[in-house]
């Protein structure tokens, strides 16, 4: 607002002549003689035409006016304007065009406060620096400029001091300012931030990194401290500073995830093929990959030439083919990581129906929670009256209750339990990787892809590769005239064969490419054959000599790596010679010369079409009879980009193809039954894939050892879960696994096992009946030091995750003729179904117990196993990995934009092995490294299971040496050793069926099924071999071998059987 002041006279005169005293504050004839003042007063004063009475100071014989509409601007000092903010810029709303309109009015001055409330703002004179530096800061922490005030430092940083009504945030504002420090300055730089007083010092320093090697704490084991806050490496540092430790705070969650154990994830075999720019040491464009380096170019899956930037470690893997649908076979490790989508993700983006439906859902989720917190505990009912109540279908109700084992023995379910899981399947849904998520891809590995190929139904897709970009090459013939010569053209000249219709659209465009004019041509029939020369003298004989083209017709690789355009007008002239199309825009081209077949498929791959090839017999009929020419080769594809120049052929190309053409798909993924070494290629990209194969884009656990270790030496019950394949992972900690404490063997022993530990937790158990009778109601609070000796916690380790879960399903009923196949899957689903259901429960119940759970996989998602439910109470997070792509992030962690990534510079130093990314509860995001065990000249488990047999000591009945030869893998194995620490830490199969009634009732159908049609005994289902269903009490021993198959039946005999049936 603005003031002005009129000041009136102190006297007037009267009709009658005489003078008195001007009174306009009391007298009414008096103040309508001041309001004709003020309208002259301000007919002459423009900038107070706005201005209305305000009041009358008498004793100054002043009139104030006040313009409201307007601001005023004050000078403080030579430094700074106040502003008085008039009613209009006085909103919270307006700051933005405050600090234009001021800041615009008054070159050098910067908005530094505005109180909209107040109506009050400040402008004061930065230097440019400062308000660079402010502008950045605030944009990272997204503020506005005026919401914080920036100083230089002695040292070159800044001082930030935040707007008093804004609370610095650690939780939230750490992971920006981190941004902020690389913004203002450049990595290295660091920052110090004070919550009380909302100050912020951001200084000048050196990048943080680690050393090359963390050292595993082996002083700490035993060491009381650790028991609740447990080390496992340390966090980043600036050089010269010790990394404050990284640890799990068991307190605040009782489940850690350790995601992303593969190292890379992009695991091929040595001899794997890998497209790259042509090049003296890669003539033909295709690299193996063992002969690549660092620094070797290869393509990304945007086509881009991307460095490799390093290797992992060579180490031997299982390898697994890849069949994909245009024919391809590729190979690669099991752990290999590929980016793939299922049909319903697919479909999920691609209709308006698939948006509304994840709207709809994100309402329902959030309803049904509010409603959960509503009802409170203890609140039970029928599943059919909660759906009525709480607007569910009833199916819906029923189905999760069963699945979640939330029906109680009186056939009522806790209301809000229920509801939370309905609203947890519900939000898997949209979760990334569930069948409505906003992103339609998901990573998986080649073995996770194996277990379960058909999704839905139907084949995972990998979406195509957009076309290789090379720069334009220096090429001796141009590409369209080199096409039209591969399609028509004769092999031992530099002639071409043109149909006379054809031939005065092409001709131009071949001259122009080849840079040369017609010598003569021959007549035939309905065609001719036409000769040239080259304007700059060459002879065209010679150049195809020099190609490798004299009657050996093929793309040269240098044309395979050339442009994108000129590799699209090679693919022009040969489609317009040699291509076909139908009526439906299906294209064809057909070669009897396998070579140039192959260079083809290649040349059309290259540019993002999905291009298959078949063969067959070719032949023609000569004087009637049937004449063999070998074999043809015919490559079929479709696509919306112009392949033709020819008229007739382009305008049958299609304005748009079906979405199948955007992917590539899996229609078969099996191990070859061989284990060959491999290696991780890691290239510079954000989403870290490259093209393998025919352009095909592609893509441990020495954190959970180290907090194995430090729990054994602090008193822990441990408990071993994993698959059988991978169970000699955790035989180094045998000793200390508690009795029958072991669910490695088999699924079914694994159900078993996760079955007693939660049932000693609910009713009826040692531990819940303990609970009760004391009155505890947390293992960390209330148990005395000699009640938590008396009751350790429990760490359970759960390994291979996705092996253990992928394909859970619950048996709704039994079938009444069933194959034994069918049985065989069925009690396969049903054992995941209970593993996943068991552990889910026990993370939800098991913290005031003392129970921990370490959960390994190398991807979180619903589609591998790990359901929102089942994530959502693992707490504490991390993923192994120095290059983790947003992908992974978003799947793992909670607010995975706050997750900062391991620094470039930690790579390149080669100091990243053993680093990952956190997010733990309690505790800011950050990166770390694990330490690594070294004792002597023992490294990894070997120096572990020294260490811990020297401090704690081992049980009795195992002798030191027998321990630790069973540790060294040149010494042969102990039978009676294993003997003596399997059937103590064995968790009987027997007591599975126990827990699980009613798996004895799939067990026997399964029987039945094998005793009418034959085949071998109901084995394990999980790996073929017996130690899955071993009869109740006897030991489960490793499968010596596949076993006989039984009885065999042929077609018919099997087709009259079902037909009875």
């Amino acid at each position: 607002m603005i003031r002005f002041e009129y000041e009136y006279p102190a006297r007037v005169k009267t009709k009658t002549g005489e003078t008195i005293e001007f009174d306009p504050a009391n007298n009414g004839a008096h103040r309508g003689l001041l309001e004709r003042q003020l309208d002259k007063w301000r007919a002459a004063h423009p900038e107070a035409k706005a201005a209305g009475l305000e009041f009358i100071d008498r004793d100054r014989h002043v009139a104030v006016l006040v313009d409201r509409q307007a601001s005023s601007v004050d000078m403080r000092d030579d430094s700074s304007l106040e502003i008085n903010l008039s009613a209009e810029h006085s909103k919270p709303s307006k700051g933005a065009e405050v600090q234009a309109v001021y800041e615009t009015k008054y070159p050098g001055y910067r908005l530094t406060v505005f109180h909209p409330y107040e109506g009050k703002a400040l402008l004061e004179q930065l230097s440019d620096a400062q308000a660079t530096a402010r502008a950045q800061i605030a944009t990272e922490l997204g503020l506005h400029d005026w919401d914080l005030r920036v100083s230089p430092l002695k040292d070159g940083g800044w001082k930030v001091l935040l707007d008093g009504g804004i609370t610095y945030q650690p939780s939230k504002m750490d992971a920006r300012m981190e941004k902020a420090c690389l913004t203002v300055g450049r990595l290295g730089w660091w920052f110090e931030a004070d919550p009380d007083t909302g100050i912020v010092e951001i200084h000048p320093g050196e990048p943080p990194t680690f050393p090359k090697l963390v050292p595993f704490p082996f002083d700490r084991i035993g060491d009381p401290t650790v028991r609740d806050r447990t080390p496992f490496g340390i966090r980043l540092a600036r050089p010269g500073e010790p990394g404050k430790p990284a640890f799990v705070d068991w307190t605040q969650s009782l489940g850690l995830l350790v995601a992303g154990l593969s190292g890379g994830g992009k695991a091929l075999p040595m001899n794997a093929r890998i497209p790259v720019p042509a090049c003296d040491r890669f003539p033909d464009g295709w690299a193996r990959n063992r002969d690549l380096k660092v620094g070797d170019r290869v393509y990304g899956r945007d086509g881009r030439i991307i460095p490799i930037a390093n290797f992992s470690d060579i180490e031997n893997r299982p390898v697994y083919r890849l069949t994909l649908s245009d024919g391809q076979k590729l190979e690669c490790a099991d752990s290999h990581l590929w980016t793939v989508s299922d049909s319903v993700m697919r479909r999920a983006m691609s209709d308006e129906r698939g948006r509304e439906r994840r709207e709809q859902t994100i309402r329902l989720v959030s309803r049904l929670r509010v409603e959960a917190d509503k009802v409170g505990t203890g609140v039970r009912g029928n599943r059919r009256r909660i759906a009525i109540d709480h607007g569910l279908p009833p199916n819906v109700t029923q189905q999760c209750a069963e699945r979640h084992g939330l029906v109680g023995a009186d056939g009522l379910c806790d209301v809000a339990e229920l509801l939370r899981a309905v609203a947890d399947e519900r939000e898997s849904y949209i979760m990334p990787g569930g069948a409505w998520a906003k992103t339609t891809d998901t990573t998986l590995t080649a073995r996770q892809i194996a277990e379960n190929p058909t999704p839905h139904g139907k084949c995972w897709g990998i979406r195509v590769a957009e076309p290789i970009d090379n720069p334009v090459a220096d090429l001796p013939l141009g590409p369209y005239f080199l096409g039209a010569w591969l399609g028509d053209g004769i092999s031992r000249v530099g002639a071409i064969c043109l149909n006379d219709d054809d031939e005065p659209y092409m001709q131009p465009d071949i001259l122009d490419s080849l840079g040369g004019a017609i010598r003569r041509s021959e007549n035939g029939h309905g065609a001719h054959t036409w000769f040239y020369d080259m304007d700059d003298g060459r002879i065209l004989v010679t150049e195809l000599r020099k190609l490798g083209l004299y009657m050996d017709k093929h793309v040269p690789a240098a044309y395979l790596r050339a442009s994108r355009n000129q590799r699209l007008a090679l693919l022009q002239g040969l489609m317009d010679t040699d291509g076909t199309i139908g009526d439906r825009g299906s294209c064809e081209l057909c070669f009897t010369n396998r070579r140039l077949a192959e260079t083809s498929l290649e040349l059309i791959r290259s540019l993002g079409i999905v291009a298959g090839m078949s063969a067959g017999p070719a032949g023609y009929t000569r004087d009637g009879e049937h004449v063999d020419a070998g074999t043809r080769y015919r490559i079929g594809f479709t696509t919306t980009m112009p392949v033709f120049r020819l008229p007739r052929k382009r305008m049958l190309l299609p304005d748009i193809t079906r979405p199948t053409q955007d992917w590539l798909y899996i229609v078969a993924c099996e191990p070859t039954g061989e284990i060959a070494p491999v290696r991780c290629l890691n290239v510079a990209t954000d989403d870290h894939l490259f093209l393998m194969g025919g352009f095909v884009p592609t893509h441990n656990s020495v954190t959970i050892n180290d907090v194995t270790t430090l729990g054994i030496g602090t008193g822990a019950e441990l408990y071993v879960i994993d698959h059988s394949t991978k169970a000699t992972d955790y035989y180094w900690c045998r000793p200390w696994i508690a009795d029958r404490g072991w669910g490695a063997d088999s699924l079914l022993q694994t159900a078993g096992l996760l079955k007693w530990l939660l049932d000693d937790i609910e009713d009826g158990g040692e531990r819940a009946r303990a609970w009760k009778s004391h009155g505890w109601q947390n293992w960390y609070d209330d148990l005395s030091d000699e009640d938590k000796r008396r009751y350790p916690y429990r760490l359970i380790v759960v390994d291979e995750l996705s092996q253990l879960t992928v394909g859970a399903k619950d048996a709704t009923s039994l079938p009444k003729n069933p194959l034994p196949p069918v049985m065989e899957r069925m009690f396969e689903q049903q054992v995941k179904a209970l593993i996943l259901s068991t552990l889910i429960r026990i993370l939800q119940i098991g913290r005031a117990y003392g129970y921990r759970v370490v959960v390994a996989t190398q991807i979180a998602s619903s589609t591998t196993g790990m359901p929102p439910a089942l994530r959502g109470n693992l707490g504490n997070k991390v993923i192994m990995g120095a290059k983790v792509n947003d992908a992974q992030k978003n799947l793992i962690f909670n607010i995975a934009k706050d997750v900062p990534d391991i620094p470039a510079n930690v790579i390149d130093e080669g100091v990243s092995k053993g680093a990952g990314l956190s997010e733990m509860e309690g505790q800011p995001p950050y990166d770390f490294k694990s330490a690594f065990p070294m004792l002597g000249h023992h490294a990894g488990v070997a120096a572990l299971g020294r260490a811990l047999a020297e401090r704690i000591g081992l049980p009795d009945g195992i002798g030191l040496d027998e321990y630790l030869d069973s540790l060294d893998k040149d010494t042969p194995s102990n039978p009676d050793f294993e003997q003596r620490v399997m059937e103590r830490i064995r968790f009987p199969e027997a007591e599975s069926y126990l827990r699980f009634p009613f798996l004895r009732a799939i067990k026997d159908k399964w029987d039945e099924a094998i005793d009418e049609y034959g085949g071998s005994p109901a084995s394990d289902p999980d790996d073929g071999g017996d130690a899955g269903t071993a009869p109740a009490g006897e030991p489960v021993r490793p499968p010596a071998g596949p076993e006989p198959s039984g009885p065999l039946m042929d077609a018919a005999e099997l087709a009259r059987i079902m037909r009875q049936g």
